[in-house]
C-alpha cells in the first residue's frame, strides 16, 4: 500500500509541476507555497489571514513576487511560537 501511495504522490507532483507555469491562478496553503513554489515567479501573491502566517513559511514565496497583498485585521492574534525550554 505504501508503494502505491508513493507512486501516486510522484505522479501528482509531476502533473502539478507541468501545470503551475501555465496557470493564471494558483490556490494553495502557505506551507505548499513555501515548499513547492520557491522557484516560481508570480505577478501577484495574496496572503489571507496574514497575521497567522509564520514569516519563515512565506519568505521564499515573497522573493518571487512582483506585488504582494497581505490581508488581515487589527483584531487578529499575531502568529505565536511556543518553544519548550530544554531541561
Amino acid at each position: 500500500m505504501n508503494a502505491i501511495m508513493w507512486k501516486i504522490r510522484q505522479q501528482d507532483a509531476k502533473h502539478a509541476a507541468s501545470l503551475v507555469p501555465k496557470a493564471k491562478v494558483i490556490v494553495c496553503t502557505n506551507s505548499i507555497a513555501s515548499a513547492k513554489m520557491q522557484s516560481e515567479h508570480f505577478d501577484l501573491v495574496c496572503f489571507d489571514e496574514a497575521g497567522f502566517v509564520p514569516d519563515y513559511l512565506i519568505m521564499k514565496t515573497l522573493l518571487g513576487a512582483k506585488r504582494i497583498i497581505m490581508c488581515g485585521d487589527h483584531l487578529q492574534v499575531l502568529c505565536t511560537y511556543i518553544v519548550k525550554p530544554k531541561r
